[in-house]
């Protein structure tokens, strides 16, 4: 079928059902009978139709339709969301745990990434900042139920302690760390896999530990992670690009371990 004549029977088709007399169901079906006919030649898709899995071809066909027709239902404005969310999930989860964290409730600003993230609860106490990174396994804890334990006999009505997150712009949260409440996090920092974060930090810290403390400042951390032979510097391979694992051989595999730490002496850890 020519282009024009394929233009010419989804116009036909959606005439058919955009009609006075029509129904809301029988426009939705009009847009299926397109979308299964015309084999979706419009829904931008990156790969091939039959290379794709089966529940993203759905998801792509319904969003197809539902984004030919302006619906206010609040129930079909939700289920568009849903669908976005559902196709995001399984082309780019990166991508998903974003706008999930969104939807929860939180405040994330632009060009972030999330490799893995859990706000357990009160996501609306979390703010964060532009372009900050959270690599995975990432907690943030906006409430410590503690000291309800330990306090109940002493105040009976108490039910727990709560408090913001708060993470600037331009910031790394290393693998693993988790961030507890009450805290915030200045622009530019690095918080180092594993750390657990109890405290705030200025604008430009590199924190690691339990609990985290200063260890550098960024610039220093910088200059002194360039000029490791450990640090890949490749136009080709420029984050978030993923580097062949051969490639990270040869690069790296012949490279000493670091230095290993004295063992402190058993009178020194005595006294």
């Amino acid at each position: 079928m020519s282009p024009t004549a394929e233009s010419d029977r989804v116009v036909a088709l959606a005439n058919v059902a955009t009609e006075d007399t029509c129904t809301r169901e029988q426009v939705v079906t009009a847009r299926l009978q397109v979308a299964f006919e015309l084999h979706l030649p419009r829904t931008n898709c990156h790969l091939p139709l039959t290379s794709m899995k089966l529940k993203l071809q759905i998801i792509r066909l319904l969003r197809f339709v539902l984004d030919r027709e302006a619906f206010s239902s609040p129930k079909l404005v939700k289920f568009r969301r849903r669908l976005q969310l559902g196709e995001l999930y399984r082309t780019d989860v990166v991508q998903y745990r974003v706008e999930r964290t969104k939807d929860m409730g939180a405040k994330v600003g632009k060009n972030c990434r999330f490799f893995g993230l859990d706000i357990f609860s009160e996501p609306r106490l979390v703010d964060i900042g532009d372009n900050t990174i959270m690599s995975g396994k990432v907690v943030l804890l906006t409430h410590d139920g503690a000291i309800h334990s330990a306090a109940y006999n002493e105040i009976p009505d108490i039910n727990g302690y709560y408090g913001r997150i708060s993470i600037g712009r331009n910031c790394f949260i290393g693998f693993g760390s988790i961030i507890m409440p009450n805290v915030r996090i200045g622009d530019n920092c690095i918080v180092c896999p594993g750390s657990v974060v109890v405290h705030s930090f200025a604008d430009n810290s590199v924190i690691r530990g339990n609990p985290a403390v200063v260890i550098a400042h960024r610039s220093a951390w910088i200059r002194m992670n360039e000029e490791s032979p450990n640090t890949i510097i490749d136009p080709v391979y420029r984050f978030p690009t993923v580097i062949p694992e051969e490639l990270i051989l040869q690069r790296v595999a012949h490279l000493p371990f670091s230095e290993a730490r004295r063992p402190v002496p058993a009178e020194s850890r005595a006294s």
